[in-house]
């Protein structure tokens, strides 16, 4: 609920903060309006939940599932599927369960509505989540690669490339 908003900012701004540590080429710092109002869209959707983990009445997690339709397309048959859109747990209180029973709601939930496919993205600096996502019983789908200018024109001064 909107009650839970500043614990889900708090939480939100840790998992930032690593993805601007490891990739400030993909993330800018955010305004807490921006990612309140993205909260409350969120709330007043049919198609996404927030899901809150909670103990001793302190919010320690939170997960967001988005049910997502694609139409079919020339190389694709319609799909129906699930998304682990975010999903954050309190530093202090990683590897203690909270994100297996977070992800564990989302399926639950998910199978509930008919879907069978859940999946979720994960930047690939952030071993410790694959991990846990493997733990859970996910497997890679996809292998996203890129190849930065400067690189390319390194290896042509060198020689290597090209």
């Amino acid at each position: 609920t909107s009650d839970d908003l500043s614990a889900f900012l708090e939480l939100h701004a840790q998992v930032h903060d690593l993805h601007l540590q490891h990739r400030p080429d993909q993330f800018k710092p955010t305004e807490a309006s921006a990612i309140e109002a993205r909260f409350r869209e969120w709330l007043a959707s049919s198609t996404a939940k927030i899901w809150i983990a909670e103990l001793a009445g302190k919010v320690v997690g939170y997960a967001v599932e988005l049910h997502v339709r694609r139409p079919e397309g020339p190389y694709c048959p319609a799909r129906h599927w699930c998304d682990i859109e975010q999903i954050a747990v309190d530093i202090g209180h990683q590897r203690q369960g909270i994100a297996t029973a977070l992800m564990q709601a989302i399926v639950d939930s998910a199978h509930a509505a008919g879907l069978r496919e859940i999946e979720l993205t994960s930047w690939a600096f952030n071993q410790d989540a694959h991990r846990a996502f493997e733990a859970f019983g996910f497997t890679p789908k996809l292998t996203r690669f890129e190849l930065k200018r400067g690189r390319l024109e390194h290896e042509r001064q060198e020689g290597g490339g090209g």
